[in-house]
């Protein structure tokens, strides 16, 4: 350090020192006595360049003499300055284990260094008490403990940090480092003078860059916070000079002065240089997000705020303000309130005693409640305020308060409250101008134009220059139709400097100047009109050279060209204007004008009523609904424009001319109501002639029907008399099923009380006497028999290979007949036994199909099936063992009827027996199936016929069809008739019952063997395949709906998932949806674990399933919300959550779009809780049982989408903070998620 008494000639002694080892270097000596070796190494410790060969001389000076103090030292610092703090460490250790009775003091500080780097303080601080032991006045030891002290950053251990350099400070007063760390001091107390003083001094005496750089800055904070911009802002850069390695804090105060001196460009550059080197400084992301801000980069800003929120303390709540400044200049209002909620809730926590919020946030939250819709609630915030007496706040303040709290009420429609508040204004503050142009708006909306003008007038008498005043003074005079003094008015605000190229004022003058040729063409002056024409096209070519963006200009243009008579390229401009922005409702009413006048009637109906609906409350409303009306009348649609007239009138009833068309209206539609009822007489007497005329008609197609039924029923009868059909009688066994042909193969039965319709079943005719139905194999391990309930209860695998019949069609088969049981095992040795039981059956599934019977047993393998008698089911979700603990299902990977748990077998166990266990292939085709359905397509093709006489609307048209396919029919019949003989035959020769054929079906056994074993080959039975989500769905069917997926390792059962292929490109498996609260959603972990509610309606998937879909493949996430009738949504390009094992973590959330605001943030890295499982970062108490929901709480939320329906208590509601803020509740909300598209 830069402390000696030699002070800023250590510089010159160090060189001195240098130079005269270059001379020795020059002179190649070789020295090698120790002491001289010992002062070469140090002095090179002076050379960077030279180190190794410093640490060479104090290796060799150790050769010589073992344990030499000077030469350990010589290579702790070495260490050290190379960063290798345990070997440093060790050197000191070693001159503390030889030389105990020297410098003890400085040893152990240096060893103490060596902890702090490596990171053991506490070993550290005992180091440097132990050199405070050895030497009570070690100035190096007291500013190590105050460093360490002062670190911890809690006020204890900043008082006694700081009184530790005090204690340094009277042992030397001149030390650089006391000098400076105690002035930084002095900065946080507020004392500028004694700062002054110390850093002064210590950049006097040290001759440390880095010390003499904190010097300067700690002057040039202290200018700074005295307001002595000029001499804060030298010091900046002094101390920037003296370190050029950018110091961050001096760079982020030379940024504030440039900012303060408008110099804002250099601001922003030195802020990003800021954060490059400290990008999470939370004052730097603040400043820098304010010129995003103001700048229109809403979307960095607002970034920029999230990033300060994270690393800010949580009572800062200046950066939730700046996060609601940000919103509202981007005019989300719900989301700046929010925010301001937050500020709040952080302000009044941070006094122990409850304390109002400032009165300038009330207001500003009572303004964003006001432009958000919320009047009520805006009025409700003021008027909480205004019982505060006048005498605790600024009189400019209660100003403003009282008229906002006007402005609302006038917007709720109470008029006559805010008309005396505004009037009370008037008098109180004669020269508050505001207050006379809201009373002359409010008489101008109801139509005392002389009023309006006497309150802008008073406007004009107090400020000459009020844009505003003369801007409504203009149209006033336009609604009297005083042209001239309108424009008048808007001349006077262009002769202001500041207003010369005004917009506004450009297309106000402009569309009086087209008003006016309006009124020319009515008086018979076309020349007038074409000249008033032209100068409001320039006026509207100003405005666009101002904003090229400007849709009013643009659409003044637009009439400019109409009334010209360019009506084509008009409608195409307001075309264009209605397709950019909805904001220009006027391009909407003069492409409807257009149409009318071009007698396109339809689009005209179809732009006047857009524009009656755009804009609820147009001023012309009456006007326009006439228009509507007559383009109604003139497309001949009377009823619809009478009733457009009726409700015209209600709004106007003394409007005489609306009274007149509403009258022609009416009358035309009676005419053409009498019109109609002349045209329905004469249709009625048609349509009687019409049906005398079909009843002749079906009296003769009915004759012909029973003519050709007649000779239907004769070729019937011959054909019933060649072959008799019965119907196609399943077997009920195996034992039935192969009774003719006495061989193994797959055959179709149908079980009793289980299903009418048959079903495939694998018989064996070889084992033990024949007719066994095979209810399980196992043979290869190809199948994992680890499965669930529903695996078990519906049946798994493949006939030919591993299998199980399914634990329902066991269940009946062994209740509709009493059955036996055999058990074949063959082990790895092919060695093979069996076990066989005379009587065997399970119950339903209301008794978990119990194993009730059980018979005597037969057999080699040994009994070990009697032990489960009795016992119910278990699989791997449903215990139903008799095991005191836990489940044997979960113990033993399988499923059976365990007791507690199995003794001695367990045939689906997937581990022990795999190998051991070998199946029969059993052929899967017969003739029988063959036969059947030759029967089939025969009896669809009697069907086909007899369908086709029932698909004639009328008799005659069925008469036509049996006259043209009479005799094709005939045939048909006579075909039919020659395949059911060969069918018959066929049957006759398989089952026996013509013995002459014995012989020949003997000799054809060999090659119908041959023909079935290349029949199985051919046949390959392939898993239904699918898909893995609604991503995967959509490519096949892009309806809405529900689908089934396979959830890759979840299971490998299909699963019913909620699509939706409407919303944001399709694709989205709704994973929740919240619309009507009639499911609760305050649950436990289980049923949030498996999900719940049902598909249609309110549900959630269940974490466990959407653990599985966000770990198979990266996820988007969409939340689409209603809140008010409003809707919105949040987008993020990831998603995922963490298994059970983290408690379903919410790991990923990338990046957010949407207009609902990013309320899920904060929520990242938070684990799910529930009412029984509190696994939330609260200190005390459970959010899931505050808020009655469950959600990844973060002590606790910023949205809860699980909570409460249409519960608007304050935080227990179904909540995204950012569009409802913490007492509102949401309409409905649906999260979904799909495959991130590569």
């Amino acid at each position: 350090m830069a402390c000696s008494k030699l002070g800023k000639n250590r510089v010159g002694y160090q060189d001195k020192v240098q130079n005269l080892i270059e001379s020795m270097d020059n002179l190649q000596l070789n020295f090698t006595d120790v002491q001289h070796l010992l002062c070469r190494g140090f002095a090179l410790i002076l050379i960077e360049l030279r180190l190794d060969e410093a640490s060479n001389h104090f290796v060799t000076a150790l050769r010589q003499v073992p344990h030499c103090v000077q030469a350990l030292l010589g290579l702790a610092c070495l260490a050290y300055s190379r960063g290798e703090y345990k070997m440093a460490l060790g050197y000191f250790k070693s001159v503390l284990l030889h030389r105990p009775q020297g410098s003890m003091a400085d040893v152990r500080v240096g060893i103490a260094h060596c902890f702090v780097q490596l990171g053991d303080l506490d070993r550290a601080r005992r180091a440097f008490e132990l050199a405070l032991e050895h030497n009570g006045h070690s100035i190096n030891a007291l500013i190590g403990i105050a460093q360490l002290k002062l670190n911890q950053r809690q006020p204890n251990s900043t008082k006694e940090g700081v009184n530790l350099l005090r204690e340094a400070f009277e042992q030397n007063p001149h030390h650089p480092l006391v000098l400076t760390w105690l002035s930084a001091h002095c900065y946080y107390e507020g004392n500028y003078e004694k700062l002054q003083l110390l850093a002064g001094n210590a950049y006097r005496i040290t001759d440390d860059p880095l010390i003499q750089s904190q010097d300067c800055f700690q002057l040039a904070r202290c200018f700074h916070a005295m307001k002595n911009y000029d001499l804060a802002f030298n010091f900046y850069g002094k101390s920037l000079n003296e370190y050029p390695h950018s110091y961050a804090p001096t760079e982020f105060g030379i940024a504030q002065i440039y900012v303060r001196r408008g110099d804002l460009v250099r601001g922003e550059e030195l802020l990003k240089s800021v954060l490059n080197k400290l990008p999470q400084q939370p004052q730097a992301l603040r400043m820098l997000a304010t010129f995003y801000s103001q700048s229109g980069k809403f979307e960095a800003a607002v970034e920029l705020i999230n990033i300060a929120l994270m690393h800010s303390p949580t009572n800062d709540y200046d950066i939730w303000l700046g996060l609601a400044d940000i919103y509202e200049r981007k005019q989300l209002w719900q989301q700046s309130l929010h925010a301001y909620e937050k500020a709040k809730y952080i302000y009044q926590g941070l006094s122990e005693s409850p304390r109002d919020v400032p009165l300038t946030w009330r207001n500003n939250i009572a303004a964003l409640q006001f432009y958000a819709n919320q009047s009520k609630e805006a009025l409700q915030t003021l008027n909480a305020v205004m019982p505060v007496t006048q005498d605790e706040h600024c009189e400019s303040n209660m100003l403003t308060l009282k008229f906002n709290r006007a402005r609302i009420l006038e917007e709720l429609r109470q008029d006559e409250q805010a008309e005396n508040i505004y009037k009370q204004l008037m008098r109180e503050y004669p020269n508050y101008t505001d207050s006379y142009l809201r009373l002359g708006a409010m008489a101008y909306k109801r139509n005392k134009i002389d009023t309006a003008l006497e309150f802008f007038n008073a406007v004009l008498q107090r400020d000459e220059h009020n844009k505003a005043a003369r801007k409504l003074l203009g149209i006033c005079y336009c609604k009297q139709g005083s042209v001239l003094h309108a424009l008048n008015h808007y001349n006077a605000i262009r002769r202001q400097p500041q207003h010369q190229h005004d917009s506004e004022i450009l297309v106000s003058q402009g569309n009086v100047l087209l008003i006016q040729a309006q009124e020319d063409i009515a008086r018979g002056q076309p020349e007038e009109s074409r000249r008033n024409v032209e100068n409001a096209l320039q006026l509207f070519r100003k405005a666009l050279e101002q904003n090229q963006c400007n849709l009013w200009a643009t659409n003044g243009i637009a009439v400019s060209l109409t009334l010209n008579g360019h009506l084509a390229d008009g409608e195409k401009m307001f075309e264009l204007i209605v397709n950019t922005s909805n904001r220009c409702t006027d391009a909407i009413l003069n492409i409807a004008h257009i149409a009318l006048e071009q007698q396109q009637y339809a689009k005209a109906i179809e732009m006047y009523r857009k524009y009656l609906q755009e804009d609820l409350l147009p001023v012309n409303k009456v006007q326009v609904m006439q228009y509507l009306a007559r383009s109604l009348y003139q497309g001949g649609r009377f009823e619809e424009a009478r009733d457009v007239l009726i409700r015209a009138r209600h709004v106007a009833p003394q409007n005489r001319t609306l009274l007149y068309n509403l009258a022609v209206a009416m009358k035309q539609h009676s005419q053409s109501v009498f019109e109609t009822k002349l045209a329905r007489q004469e249709l009625q007497i048609a349509q009687r002639l019409e049906l005398n005329r079909q009843s002749e008609l079906q009296n003769r197609q009915i004759d012909l029907l029973n003519e050709l039924k007649g000779k239907l029923n004769e070729l019937s009868e011959k054909f019933n008399k060649s072959i008799s059909l019965a119907p196609i009688q399943y077997p009920s066994s195996c034992a039935e099923a192969a009774a003719g042909s006495r061989r193994s193969n797959v055959y179709q039965i149908v079980v009793p009380s289980y299903s009418q319709y048959p079903f495939i079943v694998s018989c064996d005719e070889k084992t033990q006497g024949g007719g066994w139905t095979t209810v399980l194999r196992r043979q290869d391990g190809s199948v994992d028999f680890f499965l669930f309930w529903e695996n078990y209860k519906k049946g798994f695998g493949t006939l030919t290979g591993e299998f199980f019949i399914g634990l329902q069609k066991l269940h009946f088969m062994t209740k509709a007949a009493d059955q036996e049981l055999l058990i074949t095992m063959e082990d790895s040795k092919g060695q093979r036994r069996f076990a066989m039981y005379d009587r065997f059956a399970i119950g339903g599934e209301e008794e978990a199909y119990k194993l009730t019977t059980l018979g005597k047993y037969s057999g080699d393998a040994g009994d070990s099936l009697q032990v489960h008698v009795g016992q119910k089911f278990s699989t791997r979700d449903r215990d139903n063992d008799s095991a005191d603990k836990g489940s044997c299902a979960e113990w033993h990977t399988g499923a059976w009827w365990y007791s507690a748990c199995h003794r001695r077998l367990e045939l689906n166990r997937q581990s022990e027996l795999l190998n051991e266990l070998k199946g029969e292939f059993k052929e899967s085709a017969t003739k029988q199936i063959r036969q059947n359905d030759l029967l089939n397509d025969v009896i669809n093709k009697l069907n086909e016929l007899n369908q086709k006489f029932a698909k004639g609307t009328d008799l005659e048209s069925k008469i036509d069809l049996s006259r043209s396919e009479q005799n094709r029919q005939i045939d048909l019949l006579n075909e039919l008739q020659g395949e059911f003989k060969e069918s018959a035959t066929k049957q006759i020769r398989q089952n026996g019952w013509l013995k002459v054929k014995l012989n020949k079906i003997t000799s054809l056994e060999s090659k119908i063997d041959e023909l079935r074993e290349k029949f199985n080959k051919s046949i390959s039975l392939q898993p239904i395949q699918f898909p893995s989500s609604c991503g995967d769905v959509q490519a096949v069917n892009r309806r809405s709906g529900l689908r089934q997926i396979v959830v890759p390792g979840y299971s490998l059962q299909p699963t019913y998932v909620s699509c939706d292929e409407e919303t944001q490109g399709g694709g989205w498996t709704t994973v929740l949806r919240r619309q009507d609260g009639s499911v609760d959603f305050f649950r436990f972990w289980e049923d949030y674990k498996k999900g719940f509610g049902a598909l249609t309606g309110e549900f959630f998937i269940g974490l466990q399933k959407l653990h599985f879909m966000t770990k198979a493949a990266d996820q988007e996430l969409l939340i689409t919300m209603d809140f008010k009738g409003q809707r919105r949504l949040a987008m993020y390009d990831r998603f995922a959550i963490g298994g059970e094992e983290e408690a379903y973590k919410l790991t990923t959330l990338g990046k957010y779009s949407g207009d609902a605001g990013d309320s899920l943030r904060s929520h990242v890295g938070q684990k799910f809780s529930t009412r029984d499982r509190d696994n939330d970062s609260a200190d005390k108490g459970s959010c899931a049982e505050w808020h009655t929901g469950a959600w990844w709480y973060n002590g606790c939320h910023d949205s809860h989408l699980m909570g409460n329906y249409n519960d608007n208590t304050f935080g227990k509601g179904v909540i995204w903070a950012t569009s409802t803020g913490n007492s509102s509740s949401l309409n409905s909300v649906q999260m979904m998620i799909r495959p991130k598209k590569e």
